[in-house]
């Protein structure tokens, strides 16, 4: 809790340009996190190893352990699978490209033939980009 309050303490003492700077620092931090999260996430899928810990499925796993919801632990395991199959989504993920979510609802209909030759138009959809045509 001491940590949380130095944080909070330490925002309120930023300047203008700092806040922005730090904020834009913690974004890539956050985006590196998830995808390290998302590699351990896949090579924990495709160990079994929550079914050797006693869950019935990963998500259960990622409910009762890592403390995810439902539809967070399902956005992650999704895109965990669809990025140990395309390693491109991680790049994607890490840049700030690709949004999580984007991930989790086009990983089902990913394939080798289609998968984001040209990202630019898809992450452009997945944010909702006034832009994409």
């Amino acid at each position: 809790m001491n940590t949380l309050r130095h944080e909070i303490y330490r925002c309120q003492k930023f300047s203008d340009t700092e806040l922005t700077s730090e904020l834009r620092h913690a974004a890539v931090k956050e985006r590196d996190s998830l995808v390290s999260l998302l590699i351990r996430l896949g090579e924990f899928d495709s160990r079994r190893l929550d079914l050797k810990k006693g869950y019935p499925n990963l998500c259960e796993y990622c409910m009762h352990v890592l403390r995810y919801s439902r539809s967070a632990a399902a956005r992650r395991i999704a895109a965990a699978r669809a990025g140990r199959r395309y390693r491109s989504i991680f790049v994607m993920l890490e840049s700030g490209e690709l949004p999580l979510v984007g991930v989790a609802m086009l990983s089902p209909h990913l394939t080798q033939q289609n998968r984001w030759r040209s990202s630019t138009s898809t992450s452009a959809f997945l944010r909702g980009s006034p832009n994409f045509a």
